[in-house]
C-alpha cells in the first residue's frame, strides 16, 4: 500500500511539473501549438518526468517521458496549456539459455494534465489531471491537484 501511494505521488508530482513548466514557452498564435521541442531543450521537464519515473516506476527497464506540451490562446492575457506524459514500468528477465524469448510485465500509464495561465500575474490554475490506463487507481491522487494554483516564475520572457 505504501508503495502504491508514493508512486501515486510521484505521478501527481510529475504532472504538476507537466503543467507547471511546459507553459513557460507559449507563444501567441490563433490555435493549439506544439511547443514540445521547445520545452524539451529549454527546461528540465523531461528530465523531471524521467527522474520521477525512475523513482516510483517498477522495473528494470522503468522509463518516463514527456510526450507532448500544446499550448492555445484564450484571448488576451490567458492560455490553455496540455501536457502529457508516458510513464513505462517495464520489468525484463531473459528466458533461461536454450530458449527463446523472455520473463516480465510492461505497463504504461499515460498522464495528461490541463491548465490555465495567466501571462499578467503568471498564475497557473490546475484544471483537468487524467491518468489513462489507470490500473493501479492512481487517478484519485492525480486528480486532487485540480484547482490548484501555482505561480510560475517570470512567465513573460517565455511568451
Amino acid at each position: 500500500m505504501m508503495r502504491l501511494l508514493l508512486v501515486a505521488l510521484g505521478i501527481a508530482r510529475a504532472t504538476l511539473a507537466l503543467v507547471a513548466l511546459g507553459i513557460a514557452l507559449a507563444s501567441p498564435a490563433l490555435a493549439a501549438k506544439d511547443v514540445t521541442r521547445t520545452v524539451i531543450e529549454q527546461t528540465q521537464l523531461d528530465e523531471q518526468v524521467a527522474a520521477a519515473c525512475l523513482q516510483y516506476c517498477q522495473g528494470n527497464r522503468r522509463r518516463g517521458w514527456l510526450e507532448r506540451v500544446l499550448v492555445e490562446p484564450l484571448g488576451g492575457d490567458l492560455y490553455r496549456v496540455q501536457a502529457e506524459a508516458s510513464l513505462k514500468n517495464h520489468q525484463y528477465t531473459p528466458a533461461p539459455l536454450g530458449l527463446e524469448g523472455g520473463f516480465g510485465f510492461k505497463h504504461v500509464i499515460r498522464v495528461v494534465a490541463q491548465g490555465r495561465l495567466d501571462a499578467r500575474t503568471c498564475r497557473l490554475q490546475v484544471e483537468r489531471v487524467h491518468v489513462q490506463n489507470d490500473k493501479y487507481g492512481l487517478g484519485n491522487l492525480a486528480r486532487s491537484e485540480e484547482g490548484k494554483v501555482y505561480r510560475i516564475q517570470d512567465c513573460r520572457r517565455f511568451l
